[in-house]
This record gives structure tokens, C-alpha cells and sequence, in this order.
């Protein structure tokens, strides 16, 4: 499983549930998504949207034909008011570094 995905189109997410608890050695999830995709969050990754990514957002790849069968949990970059609404699906731009929220296999090693 690669720590970091990226897809050439925009992908359909949704945003988890049950997530806003969980914690990481990076000390919050949006460092954790800049040190695994190397890069600096800026804005948020939702189409459309140019607020700042103020968040890593917990989401599950939705409808799109790239469905993860596991339903793997990856951060994104979010801005508050659309990390705040949970289960809501979103189209998140192409080329979004997807990073995997597996603390045993990334922060925790």
C-alpha cells in the first residue's frame, strides 16, 4: 500500500465519521499529510474552493471507479467549513496527494 496517492482526475471523497478524536505523532493531521506528501498545505483540496486547508481531512474514496475495497481512511487537505461536514461526498481536485491515515504504518513506526 503506498503511503501516498495521487490522481491524474478529479476523485469523488466522503468524509469519515467517527474521526475528529483520533490523534497522531505528527501533532495534527494536516502536518502529518505535509511530511507524508511533502508538500505544504495551502488551500483546501475541494473543487472549487480557495479557502485555506486549515485541516487534514479524514476521507474514504467514494464512486469513482478507484474505490479502495478496504476503505482505507486518507488525509486531505481541508479548510474548516468543509472538514466540519461529516458524510457529506465531495470532488476533490486532480492531482490531491492522498495520504494514508495509518498511523502503524506511517507516524506510529
Amino acid at each position: 500500500m503506498d503511503i501516498c496517492k495521487r490522481y491524474t482526475r478529479k476523485v469523488s471523497v466522503k468524509n469519515a465519521n467517527g474521526t475528529s478524536d483520533l490523534k497522531c505523532k505528527c501533532g495534527s493531521w494536516i502536518a502529518h499529510w505535509e511530511k507524508y506528501s511533502e508538500e505544504e498545505a495551502v488551500f483546501c483540496c475541494v473543487e472549487g474552493c480557495l479557502e485555506e486547508a486549515e485541516h487534514g481531512a479524514h476521507v474514504v474514496i467514494s464512486k469513482t471507479g478507484l474505490n479502495d475495497p478496504e476503505k482505507h481512511f486518507y488525509i486531505v487537505p481541508m479548510c474548516h467549513k468543509h472538514n466540519i461536514q461529516r458524510g457529506k461526498e465531495f470532488v476533490v481536485n486532480a492531482e490531491t496527494a492522498f495520504v494514508w491515515a495509518n498511523k502503524a504504518k506511517t507516524c506510529d513506526r
